[in-house]
């Protein structure tokens, strides 16, 4: 019984096209007997009785075709699908490794990195938070910038030393989020996908490395973190600023500690090694002697 069941499961349309054939072809046949008032042509008869099961047989030979070829044209399809969307992730990462490599030639970005980060070095921003100006009671009007703390030499505005806390609202300030801003698209690709975290090491890494030492910058990006929230839009909803930078410069400093964790399993096991084979000769020696 289960397997009549299937077969019909399986078999209804076959069956119901025969069957709506028989039905039909039998109606012709018996048209006279039908209808003894109602007289047709004897050729009008035979050409109805032999279309009718031929028109009934190819649309079963059309499903039968479909049904048996079904696999190899959704394999077809798929393969096809997979393959577009190959081609466009393949065109999107290829857009957004140059996109990438593009920092190295963009002189405004690299001047920016340059003056605001890569010069700032960590002593120089100890020396200008110690300033006495930033810990007046009321504080500095925004922006501060003291020219005790532009050491070693007084420097145009738009690159000078800046205190995290007291440079809003500056031409740093703009420039500074326009190099954050570049990386945190950069980030968001990563996020995304679209590159991987070894095209990002090869051609920006050292860059990003930077950013997330120096104090300076990894400063201004905790002082967001920390003051987001209070703000008109962090209370709002909106997403906090450089969201996706700070889990790309996570990601990197994950990836900095694993090399350098096998790096030193590797000395670890030479060592071992080494040690296991002077051990060895000094056996041989031993028993020589």
């Amino acid at each position: 019984m289960n397997i009549f069941s299937n077969f019909l499961k399986e078999r209804w349309f076959e069956i119901s096209i025969l069957s709506l054939g028989i039905t039909s072809f039998l109606f012709v046949l018996n048209l006279d007997y039908f209808f003894p008032a109602y007289s047709l042509a004897k050729e009008y008869t035979i050409t109805t009785l032999t279309t009718i099961p031929l028109f009934f047989i190819t649309i079963i030979n059309l499903y039968w075709g479909v049904i048996k070829h079904r696999k190899t044209l959704e394999k077809a399809l798929f393969d096809n699908i997979q393959s577009l969307e190959k081609a466009i992730l393949d065109q999107k990462s290829t857009i957004i490794r140059e996109y990438v490599s593009g920092f190295h030639t963009n002189e405004f970005l690299q001047r920016i990195y340059f003056d605001l980060v890569y010069s700032y070095s960590d002593t120089i921003y100890d020396k200008l938070v110690d300033d006495p100006i930033y810990k007046t009671d009321p504080p500095p009007i925004r922006p501060c910038f003291p020219d005790s703390a532009q050491t070693p030499e007084l420097r145009d505005i738009g690159s000078r030393y800046y205190h995290p806390n007291f440079f809003q609202f500056s031409l740093e300030e703009k420039k500074l989020d326009s190099l954050l801003g570049f990386f945190d698209v950069v980030a968001y690709q990563y996020v995304k996908e679209l590159i991987s975290l070894e095209d990002i090491v090869g051609t920006v890494g050292y860059y990003l490395e930077i950013i997330n030492t120096r104090k300076a910058s990894n400063e201004y990006l905790n002082l967001i973190d920390r003051e987001w929230e209070k703000t008109d839009y962090g209370k709002s909803g909106a997403k906090k600023p450089y969201t996706y930078l700070r889990i790309l410069l996570k990601a990197l400093a994950d990836e900095k500690q694993k090399v350098a964790k096998e790096i030193k399993d590797e000395k670890l096991k030479a060592a071992q090694k080494s040690e296991n084979a002077k051990t060895k000769r000094d056996e041989i020696r031993t028993g020589i002697s």
